[in-house]
């Protein structure tokens, strides 16, 4: 499944960078900069939730069954490229500083008991914090329509780590 998944996201890569290269090749560079934001807010959930649950593949599944989303993602709003500018949003703007005190109050609990897990759950969730940061200083220079699509899409992992916890 995970080939599938890889197989079809390059795929849709493919097919949604040649038609803005049609239009105007700078566009590719700005879609593969909001890639580049977006995957790692999409993936920070999974870190952490894999040191505290105790690992496991699921964690290395999802994340590459991942990639497929995001490129479905991009490929609709490549559409309206390349974005106006505008002044972000105070919502999209809430919505990250809310996963970012999510992610600072998150513990890797009773479970994680080596000193070295401790250290990479603390690492994972300093990345993480930094990731929605990043994210925020995308999503500032553009219409708040789009910074809320934008925040909206890259929160949608990080739901199930707020159920689990």
């Amino acid at each position: 499944m995970d080939d599938a998944a890889r197989l079809y996201a390059t795929a849709l890569r493919l097919k949604t960078e040649n038609a803005l290269a049609k239009v105007d090749l700078r566009q590719v560079n700005q879609l593969n900069t909001w890639r580049e934001i977006i995957t790692p807010c999409r993936l920070s959930p999974f870190g952490p939730a894999a040191i505290i649950n105790g690992g496991g593949t699921m964690y290395s599944h999802g994340a590459a069954r991942d990639a497929s989303e995001v490129e479905d993602f991009l490929a609709g709003v490549a559409a309206d490229f390349p974005p106006a500018e505008g002044d972000g949003s105070a919502k999209a703007r809430k919505m990250i500083q809310q996963n970012v005190a999510f992610l600072k109050k998150l513990k890797p609990g009773e479970r994680v008991t080596e000193k070295e897990d401790r250290a990479n759950f603390a690492a994972e969730v300093k990345k993480a914090c930094t990731d929605w940061e990043n994210l925020g200083y995308l999503t500032d220079g553009l219409p708040a329509h789009v910074a809320e699509q934008i925040v909206t899409f890259a929160a949608g992992t990080m739901e199930w780590l707020k159920e689990e916890n």
